[in-house]
C-alpha cells in the first residue's frame, strides 16, 4: 500500500534568535483633572468648530429663520385684511344687488296696478269703438 504524502513542514522563522516581540507597557502619564480638561475642551471646540463648518452658523440661521417667519405671518395678516375686505365689498353688491331686485319688484307691482287700472277702461273703449265701427259699416 502506498502511503499518504507527509503533510509540509511549518516554515521555521527566519530570525530563530528571535521570538515574538515584547512590548513594555509604560505605565499611562499621571495628568491632572486641569489637563483632562483642557484637553477635553479642545476635542470638544474642535468638533463644534468643524460642525459649524458643515452646517453653519446656527445662530445666523436661527435669525434669519426668524425674520422669514415674521415675514410670512406679516403676508397672512395682509391676506387676511384683503380677504375680508373682498368678503365686505362682495356683502355690499350683494346687497346692492337685493336692493336692485326688491325696487324691480316694487315697480313691476306698481306697473301691474296701473296696467289693471288702464285695461279695464281700455277694453271696454275698444268694444265701443267695435260697435260702432260695426254700425258705419252697416249704414254703408
Amino acid at each position: 500500500m502506498l502511503e499518504p504524502p507527509a503533510p509540509p513542514e511549518a516554515p521555521q522563522p527566519q530570525y530563530p534568535y528571535y521570538s515574538q516581540p515584547s512590548f513594555k507597557q509604560a505605565p499611562p502619564p499621571q495628568l491632572s483633572s486641569e489637563q483632562i480638561q483642557e484637553v477635553a475642551e479642545s476635542i470638544i471646540e474642535e468638533k463644534w468648530d468643524e460642525l459649524n463648518s458643515r452646517i453653519g452658523n446656527i445662530p445666523l440661521w436661527k435669525d434669519k429663520i426668524n425674520t422669514d417667519l415674521i415675514s410670512i405671518k406679516q403676508e397672512l395678516l395682509r391676506t387676511q385684511e384683503r380677504f375680508n375686505q373682498l368678503q365686505n365689498i362682495l356683502l355690499g353688491k350683494i346687497n346692492e344687488y337685493n336692493q336692485s331686485i326688491t325696487n324691480v319688484s316694487s315697480e313691476m307691482k306698481a306697473l301691474e296696478q296701473v296696467m289693471q287700472k288702464i285695461i279695464e277702461p281700455l277694453t271696454s273703449n275698444i268694444k265701443d269703438l267695435q260697435k260702432i265701427t260695426e254700425k258705419l259699416k252697416s249704414k254703408s
